[in-house]
C-alpha cells in the first residue's frame, strides 16, 4: 500500500517483506508492536529483521513506550540489546491525544536515550486533538543549539484523525 509521506505500510506478518526491496524505503509499522499481546520474542524477531534489513529506515508507533526498554534492553542479562547499544534505522514514535497521556508517554520514550543517545528520532503524533496539548518541557528551546541526539523530541506530527480538532490547540501544537 503505497502513502504520500512513507513508502511502505508493513504488516509485520510478512517477516520478509522489507528484505525482499534492495531500494531505500521508508515503511511504516502497522499496528502497535509494542502492545500487551505481543510478547518479547515476537518483538525481537522483528527488531532482528529490520536490522537485518539496514536499507529501510523503520517508523515504531505505540501507545506502550513503556514496553519499550523491557523488551529490548531486559534484565539481568536476558536482553536482545546490550546498554548503549542501538539501531540507527529505527525510529520510535508515540500515540497522545491529551496532555496527560502526552506527560505519561512522552517520559517513558525519552528514557530510551538514557539507555543510547543513538536512537536516530523520538518523537510524537498528536491524533485526535483532544485537548490543549503544551510540549515545551519536552522539547529545546527554538534559539538554543543542541546536538540532534539529546533528550528530547525530535519529531512532532500533528493530525486531527476523526474528530474535529479546536485549530487554536493545533496552532499551539505548531508555534510550540
Amino acid at each position: 500500500m503505497k502513502n504520500t509521506f512513507w513508502d511502505w505500510i508493513w504488516n509485520v506478518r510478512d517477516i520478509e517483506a522489507p528484505l525482499k526491496m534492495k531500494r531505500s524505503s521508508l515503511w511504516l509499522i502497522e499496528g502497535d508492536l509494542f502492545q500487551l499481546s505481543n510478547l518479547g520474542g515476537f518483538i525481537v524477531n522483528i527488531y532482528e529483521a529490520m536490522a537485518a534489513a539496514q536499507q529501510h529506515t523503520f517508523i515504531v508507533l505505540t501507545d506502550h513506550p513503556e514496553r519499550i526498554i523491557p523488551v529490548l534492553y531486559g534484565k539481568k542479562g536476558n536482553f536482545y540489546l546490550g546498554g548503549g547499544d542501538f539501531l540507527e534505522n529505527i525510529w520510535h514514535l508515540t500515540r497522545v491525544d491529551n496532555q496527560e497521556i502526552a506527560n505519561k508517554r512522552i517520559p517513558e520514550l525519552l528514557k530510551l536515550r538514557e539507555i543510547s543517545t543513538g536512537w536516530p528520532v523520538l518523537g510524537v503524533v498528536v491524533k485526535p486533538v483532544l485537548g490543549p496539548l503544551d510540549l515545551t518541557r519536552y522539547l529545546p528551546e527554538p534559539s538554543q543549539e543542541i546536538p540532534f541526539r539529546i533528550n528530547y523530541l525530535n519529531w512532532v506530527i500533528c493530525n486531527g484523525g476523526s474528530q474535529p480538532a479546536i485549530p487554536e490547540w493545533v496552532r499551539s501544537i505548531r508555534d510550540q
